[in-house]
């Protein structure tokens, strides 16, 4: 560990600059035996082969999301002057909010550097801490209201969790697994949307997964005692020996977790959203909402991507999220890339606003992500104002969604409907929106919408608008003969 390599060294030196700076040699290099994130890592390699202008730009990048060991980086090349000025007050800003943040591997080397600082170095460090500090930051991009979520706001509970299907061939090779699904529930207690937003094995439970939830019923979420759609997260284990679904008792589960222990961040990730969701993992809530948070600081996209969209409660700042999937969309994640291409057509949006949307929409052309595909298609096929409207982006993302496991979700159906219809193929678009409507059915939903796009194929006429606007649903959200389920916490 980082402490280990530099607590002797430490005790046994002399006070001078010169000193410090060869200690913060070994210190930018020790950090390394307690990471394994991929954006830090890439960062780190390009410092090791010093090209330090993309090592300081990728340090920087997780330092504005709090990352305590990119900022004591920062410090620590600026303390050296390595592809920058060596500049005393600019590392001593970076070592202080590295210590704010909760990185200070020995907090010695501070100590003596702030006894050193002239005033005109003193107001550099203030500047560094004013914006990168613990506080700072709290107002500008960490959640700040704990695991809470704001006054008046009531989750959404479960009536009842259907049970799964176990995937054959997984039965047949003794496979378990865990699967997390984020989905909207309704006015009407029914789940719509579904999202795969963490799974190990990676795929093999998710179409079962989707199945159970849009099967299952639940209580809305309440905002001032009335019920409102809202997201809502829900854990799934599978296991044929181990009929509990305890996840400390699966295999899959206990090679995440050794992982993460390890410092790897898409097991970090995976195991404090489970944790999140199961306290039979005894990691306490708030420990498991600060592995994501470290994994998404690290620059893990799918964390960063989490703390956008369930890690800030309503009462954050909107700024907070746009920066998280800001992040999220840089380092690859198809579902915030997609987010940012929804948030930039819902507002007033110029051409250069119009490309980029383009461009981050034929971002997630190669993702197998369901949830992802089908509302990209449904954006390029189905979203009103022709400026936007593109068939081509459209059957090029149309046959991506084709190509993925179909479930019982008529919003994949209704997507791909809606692609062949801009296309010109109306008797394609009329036989999938058939399809969506019966799957819709079966689901209970209240399909007078689907209808309508049926017939609006049927005339021959491409569909503009929300593809996925779903009105109350046309039974009780509980079906009779249902069991009560009790939902993990």
């Amino acid at each position: 560990m980082a402490g280990s390599a530099i607590q002797d060294p430490l005790r046994a030196r002399p006070h001078g600059v010169g000193q410090l700076i060869a200690w913060c040699a070994v210190l930018i290099l020790s950090v390394a035996c307690s990471r394994a994130d991929a954006d830090f890592m890439s960062a780190l390699k390009a410092y090791e082969a010093q090209d330090f202008a993309t090592a300081h730009t990728g340090f920087l990048e997780l330092a504005e999301l709090g990352d305590g060991a990119s900022q004591f980086n920062l410090g620590a090349m600026a303390l050296r002057g390595d592809g920058i000025p060596k500049d005393m007050g600019v590392a001593a800003g970076w070592l202080q909010a590295a210590k704010q943040n909760g990185y200070s591997p020995n907090p010695e080397i501070l100590v003596r550097i702030l006894k050193q600082l002239t005033a005109e170095q003193q107001d550099a460090a203030n500047a560094i801490v004013a914006r990168y500090g613990r506080a700072a930051l709290l107002e500008t991009v960490l959640p700040k209201h704990g695991s809470e979520s704001c006054p008046g706001w009531e989750a959404a509970s479960s009536d009842f969790i259907a049970e799964p299907n176990y995937p054959m061939d997984a039965r047949r090779s003794s496979q378990d697994g865990v699967v997390v699904v984020a989905f909207t529930v309704g006015f009407d207690g029914m789940a719509r949307d579904p999202q795969i937003v963490g799974s190990e094995p990676s795929e093999v439970f998710d179409a079962a997964a989707v199945n159970a939830i849009l099967l299952s019923r639940f209580r809305p979420a309440r905002y001032q005692g009335a019920p409102t759609e809202r997201r809502h997260l829900l854990k799934l284990a599978f296991s044929i020996s181990n009929d509990k679904g305890v996840l400390w008792d699966l295999p899959s589960f206990q090679r995440v977790r050794t992982s993460a222990d390890a410092g790897h961040p898409r097991a970090q990730y995976l195991v404090g959203l489970a944790a999140w969701l199961d306290s039979s993992l005894g990691i306490a809530h708030d420990q498991a909402r600060q592995m994501i948070l470290s994994s998404a600081q690290g620059g893990e996209p799918r964390a960063q991507y989490w703390i956008a969209t369930f890690g800030l409660t309503e009462c954050e700042a909107a700024e907070k999220t746009q920066h998280w999937l800001e992040h999220s969309a840089r380092g690859g994640e198809p579902a915030a890339r997609l987010e940012l291409a929804r948030r930039i057509l819902h507002g007033t949006a110029g051409p250069a606003d119009l490309e980029r949307a383009q461009q981050l929409l034929e971002g997630v052309a190669d993702t197998r992500d369901g949830y992802v595909l089908k509302h990209a298609v449904a954006i390029a096929a189905g979203v009103s104002g022709a400026e936007f409207r593109s068939p081509a982006l459209s059957r090029k993302l149309a046959k991506r969604l084709d190509d993925t496991v179909e479930t019982l979700d008529p919003q994949r159906e209704e997507a791909l409907a809606a692609a062949s219809a801009l296309a010109g193929d109306f008797g394609k678009a009329e036989k999938l929106q058939s399809r969506a409507l019966n799957k819709a059915t079966q689901l209970h939903w209240n399909a007078a919408l689907i209808e309508e796009r049926l017939a609006t194929y049927r005339s021959r006429q491409a569909w503009s608008g929300d593809l996925f606007l779903i009105p109350g649903a046309t039974l009780p959200p509980s079906p009779p003969q249902a069991s009560p389920t009790p939902e993990p916490r």
